[in-house]
């Protein structure tokens, strides 16, 4: 509708495929909040695969998965869950609020001498951060997990968020 307004001839081909997608990640989320068990191992890889084909044709997702961190997440089942929950929210607002053409998640381990924590960022080429951000459910949710997040613009244009979950 902003397109329409802006003047923006929109392809209804496009629009449906919208429409589409969006209704398919309000099927998912519903699923997941019925559903959603927070000690049932997610294999983030899979999940990588399930984001690319589901935003196929409106976003292009590139991911990087330290080997530290795929063997965390593979032995620690509510750090692979929240990691999923996590790519899944951010994956949504970067196409649903940054108009983003092109997504890139980076999973890897930060350790400081105190603790480890598992790092995930995403960041995208959308419109950036909204300057009265008010954090919904997806933000709400790190720090429901005892997880900190910084949400910023990237110099080149874009939004860059941050997430930092502890790993113990």
């Amino acid at each position: 509708m902003d397109d329409e307004k802006s003047g923006v001839n929109v392809s209804l081909v496009d629009l449906k495929k919208r429409l589409e997608f969006q209704l398919m990640e309000v099927r998912d989320e519903l699923s997941q909040l019925t559903s959603s068990n927070t000690n049932t191992r997610v294999d983030i890889e899979v999940e990588f695969r399930k984001a690319v084909m589901q935003w196929r044709g409106l976003l292009v997702i590139s991911q990087d998965i330290d080997p530290s961190a795929k063997s965390v997440l593979t032995s620690n089942d509510y750090l692979s869950w929240a990691t999923s929950e996590v790519l899944t929210a951010a994956v949504t607002n970067s196409n649903l609020h940054g108009q983003a053409q092109n997504v890139w998640i980076t999973v890897g381990i930060n350790s400081a001498p105190d603790v480890s924590q598992l790092e995930i960022v995403i960041e995208d080429d959308g419109t950036g951060p909204p300057g009265n951000l008010i954090p919904g459910m997806g933000l709400g949710g790190i720090d429901a997990l005892g997880g900190r997040w910084q949400l910023a613009p990237r110099t080149d244009g874009g939004c860059r968020l941050s997430v930092h979950l502890p790993i113990n």
